[in-house]
């Protein structure tokens, strides 16, 4: 969803300011109370041909879209856990995130990296160094960390792990 607290402007701002070639693209997945003043950032940015706004998606085209992306970033100011990141990583995606909470327990220098929150110089640091580098990132090697820590007999071997040592 499209709201304050996902950074959507500072990401617009940084992609805008790391001034890649005409040919990257950033697609922004959702609708919310967001979309007509970050439709507005986009046009303010001169970005209109570049950032494109997506709109709602069913997890099919995300998946699709997720294939056709070389990166994801997301850079929100809070998350419990961002299973968006987690999504992206089964997709083989490297991560641009957040020190926000959640995403830094998984994202790391072997699958991303982790930007300070709102902050634009750091994000823009962090665009330029994935675009020359996302190639380098071992797609399989981060799907299949991203499975032993988050698929469903990772978690329910976990949760029963935990409960072992509770006692009545």
């Amino acid at each position: 969803t499209l709201k304050p607290i996902k950074g959507f402007d500072v990401l617009i701002n940084a992609f805008a300011d790391a001034e890649l070639p005409s040919t990257v693209k950033l697609n922004i997945i959702g609708g919310g109370p967001e979309y007509k003043s970050l439709s507005d950032l986009i046009e303010k940015r001169e970005m209109i041909d570049r950032v494109n706004l997506l709109g709602e998606r069913s997890r099919k085209e995300i998946a699709d879209i997720f294939a056709q992306s070389d990166a994801f970033i997301l850079l929100s100011k809070s998350e419990t856990f961002g299973l968006v990141y987690a999504e992206a990583l089964l997709s083989g995606l490297p991560i641009i995130a957040t020190n926000c909470g959640g995403p830094t327990d998984f994202v790391c220098s072997e699958n991303g990296i982790i930007v300070g929150i709102d902050d634009r110089k750091s994000s823009v640091d962090a665009i330029h160094t994935m675009f020359s580098n996302a190639d380098k990132y071992d797609k399989h090697k981060m799907r299949e960390d991203c499975l032993k820590r988050f698929s469903e007999q990772a978690i329910a071997k976990h949760l029963l792990h935990q409960y072992s040592f509770i006692k009545e």
